[in-house]
């Protein structure tokens, strides 16, 4: 009789883990992967937009409920504490706004999972192994420029082989190369790290290639009707569902076979989620701290043309006023940046004064002589920040291809769409650098793509864009394309913003100019304008280079194998791993901390969006509060919008302003507005007693409230959008009551047959100002495209006057 012989793995604290069930574990790679391809579906389809480091999360997240609903055992007391820190690691990861922090995250998820390694089960260990290749392939891909070129040189190849290339030219994404690099980190990591197996390996990969190849080729037989940017987002998912089927079939043995016995060494088993996290600090290795008084000069040649610094002022009104770009070397002058108009050819000479050289839609014809000053100028350690835009905007494509020539970047004949169901908010992701502070999107809107090569690297890409070719013929609309997908266009890992490093200099390009627009400025100044020029100026505090690499990866080696031979494996792994992340938060901290820019010399003004408010942002609604930000950067403030109400913000702040509020103000926030206002800030409130709710308890504290007697429409013939108003309207304005309010400090600015409408209720050196019309300050009350309100901007700018506000 021949006798099966069997082990139990013991963890660390002595317990008892065997492994699954033999009758489950022949499952748990179509489980896997099911749950790979269902996160990655969530990124391809367009149903929710998610980054790399959240689709990290989804992926180990939906792996940990697998393997617990198979019931693989686990070890009481550790277990749970592993478990506690992975869903602590998964809920920051989702809803952190940095991606360093997430991949932080990632690194301690990946660490808390590695723990199960020590008993948890094979589905347990397959899932943690998979996530730190995950992770590692992550970071390589975004720090290795060579690695991402492969990656777009494979799907070109891919779409070649097939005969698909004429109908697309699909990137990485969009062909569904990251559900075969998911695939495969599963494959390895149950047929590499888990238990040697290389023949079922090779049938995995072969199986997913050819699934990947095969969607591809439906592109060479779809019909036209078929084609569009919309629906070629569907073959991520065919290539999900045909990966699903290869890891159906795979072989999984006999029913009960015993284990092969073949398995890696322990220690190198154990360096997967160690190199994670060496991989994830060498993500954030080049640590920038700012240069003080920075050099900035902004390139001037072509002012006039297609570029103007004027900043906005009361003596010419109107959305087509504001200027293109003047916002910006003002909040860099406020922020402590010395700044210059260059408006002479570039000299050796003239370039070695600056630390920045700064062009914007430059149109300008390059001698040599010209290029080469430049260009030595950034190899002896110059920045050059070059901002364009879509197509051959004005002229300008040539002269920026000309100026980029040597760095291996190039702006495309283009713009670059975003799909209509995903947006740009599904369809982004930005490198860590000075970028990584941002939401995805950055403010851009109809830029170009740009093309790299060589060195330059990407920082901010579109999984899912569309280049829209330009129209040579259509000069009176930017040369545009069509909006709309044609056979041949390219969709998938548009470029949009890049850098190179060229010898001691280093170049940024942005393909859109969208951010550094004056209309841009109250979202972009904190979040772009300044971090941007600070992080290129910068010195490196921390460049892990060549030398400082190999000696991280020698020291994880020599880390590991001391874990290996250490008699509480599982904790110390564990421990190691949380002490690992927290160095790697603490370096993006740092990190982040010399991004913010310091507090501005502008008076600042935020718009508070925190509690929900009854408007819109975009300056083209009906209802935007766009105008309102345009009118106060005329008074001079620096206009801020304030996603999270946080207290501390109020010390850099000279006027707050709160419309029609969903979320009533907490106690704490009504306290800190009281300190807020009686240390001379202005806080603007505006709503009718429909939408009051949330102001109740803010005006409550200064005896201010609005009644139920309707005012209506004022005057109550409004006229068309052609109106020319010669008094102060309302929209639908409510009476207020300021009968609580002490008679002394108040003053009325706007009344209605003797009914107050709009009043200042003084308090210390501030106070607090209520109009009780929620679309008051809206642009189709204010200012819109067609129309301006001379005395409801009068109205504002007396009040900023009565209370010793802005600089006009």
């Amino acid at each position: 009789m021949t006798t099966v012989q069997t082990t139990i793995d013991t963890g660390s604290d002595g317990d008892p883990s065997p492994p699954l069930p033999a009758s489950r574990s022949g499952a748990f790679l179509l489980f896997g992967s099911a749950a790979a391809m269902f996160a990655l579906l969530l990124e391809a389809l367009p149903i929710v937009g998610s980054g790399t480091a959240r689709l990290l999360a989804s992926v180990l997240g939906l792996g940990w409920l697998v393997a617990a609903a198979a019931r693989s055992p686990l070890v009481p007391r550790a277990r749970i504490i592993a478990g506690a820190v992975a869903a602590a690691a998964l809920t920051t990861m989702h809803r952190c706004d940095s991606p360093g922090i997430a991949l932080a995250a990632a690194a301690v998820l990946v660490s808390a999972l590695a723990y199960t390694r020590h008993g948890g089960g094979r589905a347990w260990a397959v899932v943690t192994h998979a996530g730190g290749l995950l992770l590692i392939g992550r970071v390589a891909c975004s720090t290795v420029p060579a690695i991402g070129a492969l990656e777009r040189v494979a799907a070109d190849r891919a779409l070649a082989w097939t005969g698909a290339n004429e109908a697309a030219v699909l990137g990485p994404s969009a062909l569904g190369l990251p559900l075969l690099g998911i695939f495969g980190a599963l494959l390895v990591g149950r047929y590499v790290l888990h238990e040697l197996r290389p023949g079922r390996l090779l049938i995995g990969a072969v199986g997913g290639i050819v699934a990947v190849l095969s969607a591809t080729a439906l592109l060479g037989f779809a019909p036209d009707a078929w084609f569009s940017h919309d629906s070629i987002l569907l073959l991520p998912a065919i290539v999900a569902a045909l990966l699903a089927a290869v890891a159906s079939v795979m072989p999984r043995g006999a029913r009960r076979a015993p284990s092969s016995g073949r398995c890696l060494p322990r220690p190198l088993i154990a360096i997967v989620p160690l190199l994670a996290l060496v991989c994830t600090t060498l993500q954030l290795g080049k640590i920038r701290g700012p240069e003080p008084g920075i050099r900035v000069g902004f390139c001037s040649l072509n002012e006039g043309r297609v570029l103007d610094w004027r900043v906005p002022t009361f003596d010419a009104l109107g959305p087509r006023t504001l200027g293109f770009a003047g916002l910006m070397p003002r909040e860099l002058a406020a922020h402590g940046m010395r700044t210059t108009f260059v408006r002479e050819r570039p000299t050796a000479a003239l370039l070695a004064d600056l630390d920045v050289f700064v062009t914007v839609n430059v149109d300008v014809e390059w001698s040599t002589s010209e290029l080469k000053a430049i260009w030595r100028w950034v190899e002896r350690g110059g920045r050059l920040l070059v901002l364009g835009d879509h197509t051959d905007f004005s002229g300008t494509r040539a002269s920026q291809n000309d100026l980029l020539a040597p760095f291996g970047i190039e702006f495309r004949f283009d713009s670059a769409i975003p799909s209509p169901r995903v947006g740009w908010l599904g369809s982004s992701t930005a490198e860590p650098g000075p970028l990584a502070l941002l939401q995805p999107g950055w403010g851009l809107g109809i830029g170009a793509s740009l093309e790299l090569h060589g060195a330059a690297r990407p920082i901010a890409t579109g999984g899912y864009l569309l280049s829209d070719r330009g129209n040579a013929l259509a000069t009176d609309m930017g040369q545009l394309g069509d909006y709309a997908f044609q056979r041949g266009e390219r969709i998938g890992d548009l470029v949009v913003v890049a850098a190179a490093a060229f010898g001691a200099g280093e170049v940024m390009v942005f393909a859109d100019t969208g951010p550094f627009q004056n209309p841009s400025n109250p979202l972009m100044a904190d979040l772009a304008v300044v971090p941007v020029l600070r992080w290129l100026a910068g010195r490196a505090w921390l460049d892990l280079g060549p030398f400082e690499l190999a000696l991280a990866v020698l020291g994880g080696l020599l880390l590991v194998s001391l874990l290996a031979v250490a008699r509480q494996r599982a904790w110390a792994v564990l421990a190691a791993g949380i002490l690992g992340t927290l160095v790697v938060a603490g370096a993006c901290e740092l990190q982040r901390g010399c991004l913010v820019p310091a507090r501005s010399e502008l008076p600042v003004a935020w718009i508070e969006t925190a509690h929900g408010p009854r408007i819109d942002l975009p300056d083209e609604a009906r209802n935007g509060i766009g105008a309102l930000a345009k009118n106060l950067q005329r008074a001079g403030f620096a206009v801020r919008f304030m996603n999270r109400f946080e207290p501390e913000l109020l010390r850099r702040c000279d006027v707050l302003v709160s419309i029609a509020p969903v979320t009533p103000f907490a106690a704490r926030e009504v306290a800190a507005l009281g300190d807020f206002t009686a240390a001379g800030g202005l806080v603007v409130t505006a709503a009718g007693r429909d939408d009051c709710a949330g102001l109740q308890p803010l005006h409550a504290a200064y005896g201010l409230a609005t009644t139920d007697d309707l005012v209506g429409p004022v005057p109550l013939q409004r006229g068309g959008a052609d109106r020319v108003p010669v008094s102060v309207e309302y929209v639908e304005a409510w009476q207020l009551d300021l009968s609580g309010c002490p008679r002394t400090a108040t003053t009325v600015f706007g009344s209605y047959h003797g009914r107050p409408l709009a009043a200042l209720v003084e308090h210390g050196e501030g106070g607090l100002f209520h109009v009780g019309d929620t679309r008051f300050f809206a642009a189709s009350n204010l200012e819109s495209g067609d129309f301006v309100s001379l005395p409801n901007i009068g109205l504002l700018r007396r009040l900023l006057h009565a209370t010793g506000k802005g600089m006009q």
